[in-house]
């Protein structure tokens, strides 16, 4: 790979973790104006669960899409499966 093309890739990718921090930022900022800090503990309960359970309804779907496409032999198979998997 490019030095250059490494380093802009490196740089993209910071500007972007970087704005991504300041939109959180400032929807933590709206979200705590209007439901106050009691709704601001609940969401922040509820994301958490949330995020759990969508982990853990996820975890093998990568596992079962890869092994299901090793195992088809006609490229048609493998993008009816690819595209089931990414639509789920």
């Amino acid at each position: 790979m490019d030095r250059s093309k490494f380093l802009k890739g490196g740089a993209l990718l910071s500007l972007v973790a970087l704005l991504s921090r300041a939109v959180s930022l400032f929807y933590s900022a709206f979200l705590g104006e209007h439901v106050g800090a009691e709704g601001i503990g609940l969401f922040t309960l509820v994301m958490n669960v949330y995020a759990f359970a969508v982990t853990f309804s996820t975890a093998g779907i990568s596992l079962a899409t890869t092994n299901l496409v090793a195992a088809q032999r006609e490229a048609a198979g493998q993008r009816r499966i690819l595209r089931t998997a990414s639509l789920y």
